[in-house]
């Protein structure tokens, strides 16, 4: 990826997640750092789908790390659909 920090590039990722309690933390540090070191303005927005684990909990702790990161979470999961 060639770099293009200080331009005007911006970027938003939607990641969906469901019962990723064990490996969101790590995914979300690498992924942070890659945006962090090629983009001044970006944001992470995970969509938690009603999982049966601690997903939620950890994606809200990670907002708390994260400036640029957004966490949604529903309590029953949809699942894929078309909007």
């Amino acid at each position: 990826m060639e770099t293009r920090k200080g331009s005007d590039l911006s970027l938003t990722v939607l990641i969906p997640v469901h019962n990723e309690e064990g490996s969101i933390r790590g995914t979300l540090e690498e992924l942070y750092s890659k945006c962090l070191n090629q983009l001044t303005n970006f944001e992470l927005i995970l969509l938690e789908d009603g999982s049966a684990d601690r997903t939620a909990e950890v994606l809200h702790e990670c907002e708390q790390q994260f400036p640029n990161l957004k966490a949604a979470t529903q309590r029953e999961r949809i699942g894929y659909r078309t909007i």
